[in-house]
């Protein structure tokens, strides 16, 4: 499962990675203007999920409406158990 941090870290990751092509392409089109770039398939497709995810909304309204509704009505309902098991579960990952 993609999280924001595992987006935020893949993208940073595809910047740094661009920008070092591209400064080392700056460098040699000096030595040889004939050299050019050509990205992979992968790396065309990569860019194309880049830009949607560079496009989609920080933040799901529609989620957060929903929550808001649900706390407004007094409907939501904190499964105490989960959570503690959910937060011991992250603290074993980390």
């Amino acid at each position: 499962m993609l999280t924001n941090n595992r987006i935020d870290s893949i993208s940073s990751l595809y910047v740094q990675n661009v920008q070092y092509i591209s400064q080392k392409t700056v460098k040699q089109e000096v030595k040889n203007p004939n050299d050019k770039l050509v990205l992979s398939a992968q790396g065309r497709e990569f860019a194309v999920y880049l830009n949607k995810l560079k496009n989609m909304p920080s933040v799901r309204m529609d989620v957060v409406k929903k929550y808001q509704n649900l706390i407004a009505n007094g409907q939501y309902k904190v499964d105490s158990e989960k959570l503690a098991t959910d937060i011991l579960d992250r603290s074993i990952m980390y």
